[in-house]
């Protein structure tokens, strides 16, 4: 059951009883939890009902809300349930969720300083690549040190030891580095591009890379020239990351840069009009892509 608009839940909400409220959050965790928490979002909401309740939460529960949150891109959210899952029981885990919800609400000093200390403590290639790609990108676009951020990646790199893993390490480092080192990022995708070994996870991001690189560099033709051979990689690139949405961003923002405005208004429009009657939380950056491209076009107050 649903109300049939979000104002009715917000009326019942602030009508209803902090003490009968908490009873209700409490008794919803524990359904939902005795159900299997199988549906997709369920386990935000039993972590979320369930601190709301009083109800004592595992790590392990905030820790996965913390996660799906992120995934939403709730990031104030996410803060607070890594932080009470912190609270609960120190980890690595816990202490990466926070460090990427503060980066993701652009308290980057913060960010850096639950991160910086997450290198050294990693263990996993896996850790090291999430690790190393947020502080790289908190520290480029949040505080401006694109020599820290690069730093940071080379030395990420060097410590990967999986051959999968560092191939799309590279992939990753390129996409990282197609404004501040566009000539060195086309390299690096090329050369991921071109690895036998290569997933394809790692080749579609080497190739948005390309694409992007190839646009900084004043040759957005031959950048989306780039991402017509990878667009038949999506299927088989994994959940890991959204990679048809990275190609489409990619072509957008190639679009844009050659000029081709009413290229880019058709891919935004085409992508914006893909997320309405679903749910869809790619709709908010389609938005404000199409925005961005009217503004260019001159259609602007």
């Amino acid at each position: 059951m649903r109300f049939a608009h979000p104002l009715y839940a917000e009326a019942v909400r602030e009508d209803t009883p902090a003490l009968r409220a908490r009873n209700v959050r409490r008794a919803l965790a524990e359904l939902v939890e005795g159900a299997g928490a199988h549906r997709e979002g369920d386990k935000l909401r039993v972590a979320v009902w369930s601190l709301d309740g009083g109800r004592p939460v595992p790590a392990a529960t905030l820790l996965g809300g913390a996660r799906r949150a992120l995934r939403v891109f709730d990031y104030r959210l996410a803060e607070r349930l890594a932080r009470a899952a912190l609270d609960v029981e120190e980890g690595f885990g816990a202490r990466l969720t926070l460090g990427q919800a503060l980066v993701g609400q652009r308290r980057a000093a913060e960010g850096e300083e639950v991160l910086a200390p997450l290198a050294d403590a990693a263990t996993t290639d896996m850790d090291r690549i999430q690790v190393a790609a947020t502080r790289a990108t908190n520290l480029h676009g949040g505080l401006g040190r694109a020599a820290d951020a690069h730093a940071v990646l080379e030395r990420a790199a060097s410590a990967i030891t999986d051959e999968t893993l560092r191939i799309e390490f590279a992939a990753v480092q390129a996409s990282l580095q197609f404004d501040t080192a566009p000539n060195e990022a086309r390299g690096i995708a090329a050369r991921v591009l071109e690895s036998n070994s290569a997933s394809s996870r790692a080749k579609v991001l080497a190739g948005a890379a390309a694409c992007l690189a190839a646009a900084a560099c004043g040759q957005s033709l031959q950048g989306l020239d780039l991402l017509d051979g990878v667009d038949s990689l999506t299927d088989a690139a994994g959940a890991f990351f959204a990679p048809g949405l990275l190609l489409a961003i990619a072509r957008w923002l190639a679009f844009l840069f050659a000029g081709r405005l009413t290229d880019a208004m058709r891919v935004a429009r085409e992508s914006y009009d893909s997320t309405v009657g679903r749910e869809d939380v790619t709709r908010g950056q389609w938005a404000s892509c199409l925005g961005h491209t009217a503004y260019y076009r001159g259609r602007h107050p």
